[in-house]
């Protein structure tokens, strides 16, 4: 079974920081890429799994994938090494500090 989906996005502004929030249950921040490439801030998750089972003489094979990726434009004046993430019930929450309060998203 393959399945792609879209995560759900929010970003809000705060004083010193964006705060990116995404829907994404069913993973583990194990399975989570969060990169910055440019000025684009990319979230990805690819999990393959493999499950055998025997059960009575029937043997049963499962393979699926799971995967999502999205791309948001990033605002210059932002500390990247600075990023934090953290994933609770599904909801992914990235934190992107600012280096100034002129920086706006796109």
């Amino acid at each position: 079974m393959r399945r792609n989906r879209s995560s759900r996005l929010d970003i809000k502004e705060a004083e010193k920081t964006y705060i990116v929030t995404a829907e994404i249950p069913g993973y583990s921040m194990k399975d989570i890429k969060i990169d910055i490439r440019g000025n684009t801030l990319i979230i990805s998750s690819k999990v393959k799994e493999e499950k055998e089972k025997t059960e009575k003489g029937y043997i049963v094979k499962e393979k699926s994938q799971k995967s999502f990726r999205r791309s948001i434009t990033i605002p210059k004046g932002i500390r990247a090494e600075d990023i934090s993430a953290n994933l609770d019930k599904g909801i992914l929450s990235i934190t992107i500090p600012k280096v100034s309060k002129s920086t706006k998203f796109k």
